[in-house]
Formats: structure tokens, sequence, C-alpha cells
């Protein structure tokens, strides 16, 4: 999906995603065609409030597992699985010869721990960003003191620790609580991760972290960071187009900038809140062995990963496979589907008896649930 909790190497994720595009393939974004190609690229529509995991073709004509790979003869698209692969669909190649990108996951956490009103690194290497400087001025003007110090994106990707070292030595970053310690971190991960860091490819955040809500006469409802994305499309077009080397290079430093901040705010806000995807697409739809419950502590020892589930939660979540147990005993499904749901609040010790072989069957410790707390 184009957002890593650890540092990759971006062009590994390039050349090993199938059906990839390049933003430069989207160049004429004013054709209302080629504008359509992309966002079917960084969208998807559900014409529901529940995100559906049943393969479907993109018109929802055929549907069902036996129909995967089957091509729709209304819409023309592939019946395939919602989520057949979270890898990014559209990446942005390399503006200049021999010049890289930074790594965003690397960018966002120097970034963070910097954390300064304005942003340092921008200001080093895009010259177009020159914002009232107020508190940080005489920590940016003390950056001019290193040796062949020049605003550049260039000077920016070559020295990196060494612009790390200047801060971690400078007075006013030393008068700040945790910013040394946390800066001495940071310069440990760029030379443990050096060769991940830098790459010719810049995935774009897909279509998988941006999902639209169609609803009958209520509007269409999508995520956060749609516009944003787009935008950074729209930046990497424009830089594209030109012909100076250094436009180009204050737009590959913008562009790092505001990818390091999307990042940061999904990461957060699109995963953790309620109205992120967790909660929102996983939780909040019917999928298998996923709840959304009130989750108390546990008395006993236990471990940390354990969750003991009540009668009635078992029996509901387990359901498919309670059915499949008993239709295998003889059971007709109607007199099946009648147990379980008059049992559901009520003991019954055949149920705790298939509920017991369910756990001997798993061969995990204990059978895998996701629960969300309430």
């Amino acid at each position: 999906m184009g957002i890593y909790r650890e540092i990759i190497h971006l062009d590994d994720v390039y050349h090993d995603t199938k059906g990839k595009s390049l933003v430069s393939d989207y160049n004429d974004i004013e054709d209302p065609n080629e504008l359509l190609r992309l966002k079917e690229k960084l969208m998807t529509t559900y014409n529901d409030d529940i995100v559906s995991m049943i393969p479907s073709c993109s018109c929802g004509l055929i549907k069902e597992n036996h129909n995967i790979n089957k091509v729709c003869v209304e819409c023309g698209t592939t019946c395939k699985l919602t989520f057949s692969t979270f890898e990014p669909e559209v990446f942005m190649g390399p503006l200049i010869e021999n010049v890289k990108w930074v790594n965003p996951v690397f960018l966002a956490i120097l970034e963070d721990t910097i954390n300064t009103k304005i942003s340092i690194l921008r200001w080093v290497g895009d010259r177009q960003y020159n914002p009232p400087l107020g508190k940080q001025e005489m920590l940016i003007n003390s950056l001019t003191s290193i040796p062949g110090f020049v605003r550049s994106y260039g000077w920016f990707v070559a020295n990196i620790p060494i612009l790390i070292n200047f801060l971690i030595n400078s007075p006013i970053i030393k008068s700040m609580a945790g910013k040394v310690p946390r800066l001495k971190q940071v310069l440990e991960v760029y030379y443990t991760y050096e060769k991940q860091i830098f790459s010719d490819y810049l995935p774009l955040v897909n279509k998988k972290m941006f999902i639209v809500v169609k609803t009958n006469g209520l509007g269409d409802y999508g995520n956060n960071g749609i516009g944003q994305t787009f935008d950074l499309a729209l930046l990497y077009i424009k830089a594209e187009n030109s012909d100076n080397e250094l436009f180009q290079m204050n737009y590959i430093m913008k562009i790092l900038h505001h990818t390091a901040k999307l990042y940061t705010t999904l990461a957060s806000d699109f995963f953790g809140e309620k109205e992120g995807i967790y909660e929102k697409h996983l939780h909040g739809a019917r999928l298998p062995f996923s709840s959304r419950t009130v989750i108390i502590s546990i008395d006993e020892k236990h471990d940390a990963d354990e969750v003991y589930l009540s009668w009635g939660v078992g029996i509901t979540k387990f359901r498919p496979h309670l059915l499949n147990k008993l239709l295998r005993r003889g059971w007709k499904y109607k007199d099946a589907s009648m147990l379980l749901f008059n049992y559901v609040n009520v003991y019954h010790p055949l149920l705790d008896e298939l509920l017991e072989e369910l756990l001997v069957d798993c061969p995990l410790k204990g059978i895998p649930m996701v629960h969300q707390r309430n």
C-alpha cells in the first residue's frame, strides 16, 4: 500500500510489483480519461457501507470464488479478491539522472525527531521554501557554518550524516530535552539501513488505503489523504515537465516532505482512529474471526496475546466451523443451524465438545482472532 512499518528498499518493491505503473504514464492529467485511469489506480470504490471480502469484478455482476479470473462481459474487469495485494500500484520514477529519492519512512523519523515549527530538512533541500523563521532562526542560520553547506537537495542527500551530527552537537539542540539521544538513534538507523534509504522509485499510497463509499442520496464518502496523494502526483508531473534542474531538485524535496507528512498522518490517524481502516473497514465489517468487543482483564496468569471468549462469542464467531462439524456428523443443515441459534447464549455439551475439537484441530496454541476494544 505504499506505507511500511520498517525501512525497506523501495526499488525492490517496484521491481517485484505486478501491474505497476508510473505517474509519468498519466502525464496529460487534464484529459478526463487520464484522470479517471489514475483515480482507478489510487482509489477503491464501494457501493455499500461494508467492505466486501467476496471476489468480484468492478461492477459486481460476477462474484464468488468459483468466478475468480473470469472476465465480466459488462465492465471488462477480472473477478478477483478485493484485497488481492497490499503493494503500491503507482510509482514516481527518477526526475533527474543519478538523483535518488530518500525513503519517506526515514525522512518522517528524522522530521519527527527534530520536530520544529518549520521543517529544517525541507529548508535545507528546497530553496523555494522560505517561511518566517521565527524561533528557529538561530538554529537555521547556524547550518550555514557547516563546511561546504549549500541549500539544495543534492547537498542534503550527500550529507545526511553530517547534518545529523551537526544537530547532535548544536548547543541549541542540546538545550531541548531528549533531542540528542533520539538523534543519535536516528544516525544509527541511517548507517544500519543506508542501502535501503535511497531509491530510484517512490511509491504513491495506493487504493487499498483510500476507500470511497457511494451511498444512495447521501453522497460519497472518502478517506482523508486522497487529495494529498493526487497533489503529489500533480507536483511530480509539474516537475517532470520542467527543463530547469534546480526547479526539479526543489520539487523532489517538496514531494518527499509532503509524502513523509502523509505517511505520518495515515499511520496515526488512519490506522488508529475510529474512522481508520481497522475499525471502519475491518472490525466494522463482517470478516471471519474479527469482532468489536468489550475486553476485560483476566485475573489468572496468561499470555499477553491470549483472549478468552465467552460462550456466545465463541458460538457466533465459529459458526461456519461448528456447522461443518455438525453436518459431518449427519445433521441436516436446518437442524444444525437451529441448534446454534437456540444455544447461542445457553450451554450445550455437544457444542462444547465441538469447540474443544476446534482448539485441538488448530496447530497453534489457540485459534487466531482479531479483536478491537470497543
